[in-house]
């Protein structure tokens, strides 16, 4: 006959693949007391392993020993067996859980009695950090001591959390990954927990590195033929005649824009003469056009078959006034043919236009802005 346990675990790999794939990776232990000597009524982890109390457990229905399960997994879903700290161990528990049992209260989990719940005071839209700063400091005698029996006063996942057995950055580089892995395999089935889209949302977009987007970018606008009847210019130094690239659907003219505004520092834009350097060195276009502008086109560099240190002489700044990116633009249309692609340098604060000919990169150095034209990535400087 199956048990609640065994029940509350086949709910969870029905219909909530997140915890029950962090559940796989947790070794379950039946017991009264914690490794640490504690009194356990229903359950408690370390972060490795679960620990159950099957005599109390076996007393829930079903959807309660669900809540309790789900519970214990979000503590480590949380990474909390790696974040107490020099906190008092039972007041940062009690944090906690007022925040976990918010969630899982506004989730329609169906909380045991006796848990810590006090929406009003208490809740989801906080960090259990803020929370442990509000909560009183506990009496000194009841600063550690195991878990409670319900509907007697006690806390039935009173002193659920313990530390993890391995502390290392290593071991919460793991814990993280289990995590990400979880809530990639739960948002691909469409069972992703809300909570779990906010708190987890920048570990399940991970940032690729611009210059990698950059890369991308310069690829798809490129032909890789080679031919020896235009030799590669950077092997030629060492004595080698290795072929070009070379077509009329190669790397034609790259248009390369500097935002030169007042709102653009200098760090950024000796980001943006570095990665520019990076570009000639890896793409080798035909020809290359500099275009510094604030609000109207200040200076225009241009050279055929750029090399490396003709780009990096050629580099200064020109204007510091407003600032209007599509300026640039507009001069590319009107005095350059044979543009194959253009890369804007800029902070993002400037119109963007409409869509040109040519492939538009919008590299820019403010999060949160997106270009209304083309692609856009982010720099950071």
């Amino acid at each position: 006959m199956a048990t609640v346990f065994d029940k509350a675990k086949v709910r969870l790999l029905l219909d909530e693949p997140f915890y029950a794939t962090l559940m796989m990776h947790m070794k379950v232990v039946e017991c009264e007391k914690t490794p640490g000597g504690q009194d356990l009524w229903l359950a408690a982890t370390n972060g490795e392993a679960m620990f159950i109390n099957p005599v109390n457990f076996e007393g829930l229905s079903v959807p309660k020993g669900v809540f309790v399960l789900k519970h214990e997994i979000m503590h480590v879903a949380l990474l909390h067996p790696y974040r107490k700290g020099d906190r008092d161990g039972k007041r940062a528990n009690h944090a906690m859980d007022y925040v976990i049992n918010d969630m899982m209260h506004s989730e329609g989990n169906d909380l045991v009695e006796g848990v810590l719940h006090r929406p009003a005071q208490y809740n989801r839209h906080m960090a259990w950090e803020e929370v442990y700063n509000l909560l009183p400091e506990q009496p000194e005698g009841e600063k550690g001591g195991g878990q409670g029996e319900p509907g007697e006063g006690g806390n039935p996942l009173d002193d659920d959390v313990m530390p993890a057995p391995d502390q290392s950055k290593e071991a919460q580089a793991e814990a993280v990954e289990r995590v990400v892995q979880a809530a990639q395999i739960a948002k691909a089935m469409g069972k992703l927990p809300g909570w779990a889209k906010s708190f987890l949302g920048d570990l399940l977009e991970p940032k690729v590195d611009w210059t990698e987007q950059l890369a991308r970018f310069l690829t798809e606008v490129t032909k890789t033929d080679y031919s020896f009847a235009r030799p590669n210019r950077r092997f030629i130094s060492q004595g080698l005649y290795l072929p070009g690239k070379y077509g009329n659907d190669g790397m034609g003219k790259l248009a390369v824009v500097f935002d030169t505004s007042g709102s653009v520092s200098m760090d950024e834009m000796t980001r943006f003469a570095s990665e520019v350097v990076d570009v000639v060195q890896s793409t080798e276009p035909v020809g290359l056009a500099l275009i510094y502008c604030d609000s109207t086109v200040q200076h225009v560099d241009e050279f055929d078959h750029p090399s490396k240190d003709e780009v990096i002489a050629s580099l200064a700044r020109y204007g510091c006034g407003g600032t209007d990116m599509t300026v640039a633009l507009d001069w590319i249309d009107d005095n350059l043919s044979g543009v194959k692609a253009a890369i804007v340098f800029t902070d993002g604060y400037t119109p963007f236009g409409n869509e040109r000919s040519y492939p538009t990169l919008w590299a820019v150095t403010s999060k949160d802005v997106e270009a209304g034209m083309g692609e856009t990535v982010y720099v950071e400087v």
